[in-house]
């Protein structure tokens, strides 16, 4: 059996404007609301209290993910911590969905075709990306970057966005048994995960803010 060397935390963004709204952000930017900032601020405090300061850094390459890491960096005094963006880590790329409420999305397209654009696993909306291929992208950077910050021992955090945290909680607790699609995590959560020198981890914790986003 080998020996437990780090834990790895899965950060999602403070609430956007667009999560405040039920829009389809994908690539687009999208600021932070105030709400989402406090959420960092809180995350930092909470974290703080379980021992979980960060010996080092990832995010998305996007501007509500860097904010978001800032944020939680700067209150838990760690704004030094060695940080990388990466876009393997960017949300799924939505297409013709992006920029468009859930509602008017549906209006357009009808439910059944929405529902199988979000939660079909290897059908991309028009012009966008699939789950499969978001899974893809971060797989290949999971296993070049994350994973062995993880089996470096200490703390390593990364913070991204909904579909990419969700293809990265599926590698770590074992893709074959659980279902991607029924992955949630909220603007502001943080689940924590003991790392085993494998690819595998074991959930030690999850923090969610109040009154959270979906």
């Amino acid at each position: 059996m080998s020996d437990i060397s780090g834990k790895l935390v899965l950060i999602r963004h403070g609430e956007s404007v667009a999560n405040a709204k039920n829009i389809f952000t994908g690539r687009s930017a999208s600021p932070l609301t105030r709400r989402g900032e406090q959420q960092m601020r809180d995350l930092a405090h909470h974290l703080t209290l379980k021992g979980l300061k960060p010996d080092r850094c990832f995010t998305s390459t996007q501007e509500r993910a860097r904010k978001s890491a800032a944020i939680l960096l700067k209150a838990m005094s760690a704004e030094n911590v060695p940080t990388v963006s990466s876009a393997a880590l960017d949300e799924r790329d939505y297409g013709a969905l992006t920029g468009l409420t859930k509602t008017a999305a549906v209006s357009k397209w009808g439910e059944e075709q929405v529902r199988i654009w979000r939660r079909s696993y290897a059908i991309a909306p028009p012009g966008g990306e699939s789950l499969q291929e978001t899974a893809a992208r971060v797989l290949a950077f999971y296993k070049q970057a994350i994973l062995p910050s993880a089996q470096a021992g200490g703390i390593t955090l990364v913070i991204a966005h909904g579909n990419s945290l969700r293809a990265l909680i599926s590698i770590i607790e074992g893709e074959k048994n659980i279902d991607i699609n029924n992955i949630e995590i909220a603007p502001g959560e943080a689940i924590a995960f003991l790392m085993d020198g494998g690819n595998a981890g074991r959930k030690l914790l999850n923090i969610l803010p109040i009154n959270p986003t979906w």
